[in-house]
């Protein structure tokens, strides 16, 4: 598997350039109180990277999608966790949060390796961890019955947070 902070920069670039045009849609012009603060000005970069810039991030994901399928050869599927970091309350997120959080799952986005995040539990806050499945190129079906097994062999999907302290 390629380090994780191998192309973070690009990726992150090529990332914000991507979700700039999908912020430029109606669904961003008309609501922008739906995205955070910190993912606003995260959007902003995207329209501040250069062609050359998208382009070098272009070269650096078929290289990283070369090395993540190598590493994933005979295998059916990986897991890790969704995010490093626990979920937060829906406000206000913690500075840097919504950067760490995306952490696990920015290299699978990138190259488009087919994944799915599903319920594993609480921490100890009472907030929801994912466990991330993360599947061969154009094996969706493969990831979604690796998910589907771990909600039959689990009761997690079935759960849900406390809210105001009742569960």
């Amino acid at each position: 598997m390629p380090r994780r902070q191998q192309g973070t920069g690009p990726m992150k670039q090529f990332s914000d350039a991507e979700l700039r045009t999908l912020a430029g849609t109606v669904f961003g012009r008309e609501r922008p109180e739906a995205f955070s603060e910190e993912l606003r000005a995260s959007l902003e970069l995207g329209s501040f990277y250069t062609g050359v810039q998208y382009v070098q991030a272009q070269r650096l994901r078929r290289i990283l999608t070369e090395q993540t399928v190598k590493a994933l050869a005979g295998f059916d599927a990986m897991v890790l966790p969704t995010s490093p970091v626990p979920a937060t309350p829906i406000e206000p997120d913690p500075p840097g949060h919504v950067a760490r959080r995306s952490c696990n799952t920015l290299l699978f986005d990138f190259i488009s390796l087919p994944a799915i995040s599903v319920p594993c539990g609480f921490s100890t806050a009472g907030l929801p961890v994912g466990l991330q499945i993360v599947g061969q190129p154009f094996d969706e079906a493969g990831v979604l019955r690796v998910a589907h097994a771990f909600e039959q062999a689990t009761c997690w999907h079935t759960q849900h947070p406390a809210q105001d302290g009742v569960q």
